[in-house]
């Protein structure tokens, strides 16, 4: 009885080479799981990124087009305008001449 208990024992504090197995894919098994949840949180880390730059990215395109409308598109319009109210004088002159002239013919002509 004294065998077997001194066995046993012996047993209980060395693994077997079984249990020793065991333990080594188990290990292998936390890193790989550990490696791949670190790959996890790079891809999740990496796509944040990318979120937060598509979404400077689209900041910044709205504040250029507001830029843009502001800035660019109204000074541009309001030149386009001035050229066209020019236009429009120059249209009624030139009316104002022809108007001028005609009325200077018959008041000639009545004389």
């Amino acid at each position: 009885m004294k065998k077997y208990q001194k066995n046993q024992i012996t047993s209980m504090s060395q693994p077997s080479s079984n249990q020793q197995q065991i333990m080594n894919h188990y290990q292998q098994i936390l890193k790989l799981t550990l490696n791949i949840n670190s790959q996890v949180i790079r891809y999740v880390a990496k796509l944040n990124k990318q979120d937060q730059l598509i979404k400077i990215k689209k900041q910044q395109k709205y504040c250029l087009n507001n830029l843009n409308n502001r800035f660019i598109i109204m000074p541009l319009m309001y030149l386009k305008l001035i050229k066209t109210i020019v236009s429009i004088q120059q249209l009624i002159r030139q009316k104002h001449a022809n108007l001028d002239h005609t009325i200077s013919i018959i008041f000639t002509i009545q004389i």
